[in-house]
């Protein structure tokens, strides 16, 4: 599975590289990297992205924050590219769609359990100034 992903973006990667007319030689002989370099940078890429994937998976199955026919739906018809929605809603791409969605689900879920230090400080310097005004 981590080969397969870090083959996938080398292989992103390099047609990048391409697409702006330069050499992957090239490129890592400026950047004083080796080939196994690209690779082993690619290979760690890929293993965050797969672990990140189990992880929403996880939190997906756990809060059971399914994707609704009609949420799959309006995803599809925001898209503006009716080939491209009629292909997503056939049976067979259908399930890329829906796990979009249910990962979304799952990284707003995660972010709402988040507390940003500013918000904590406002809270803690508001019970601060509670308690002063209750001691007078």
């Amino acid at each position: 599975m981590i080969n397969e992903e870090t083959d996938r973006l080398l292989e992103r990667f390099i047609s990048q590289i391409r697409t702006l007319n330069l050499n992957v030689d090239q490129l890592l002989k400026a950047q004083n990297k080796t080939y196994d370099d690209l690779l082993n940078d690619h290979k760690a890429i890929a293993e965050k992205n797969i672990k990140s994937e189990f992880i929403l998976m996880e939190v997906v199955k756990d809060q059971k924050l399914e994707a609704t026919e009609e949420e799959i739906n309006d995803f599809v018809k925001n898209l503006g590219d009716e080939n491209l929605a009629n292909r997503l809603l056939s049976t067979d791409e259908k399930w890329y769609v829906k796990g979009v969605i249910e990962k979304n689900k799952a990284i707003e879920y995660l972010k709402s359990l988040v507390v940003f230090k500013e918000s904590a400080k406002e809270e803690k310097a508001a019970e601060s100034k509670e308690e002063i005004n209750e001691e007078k």
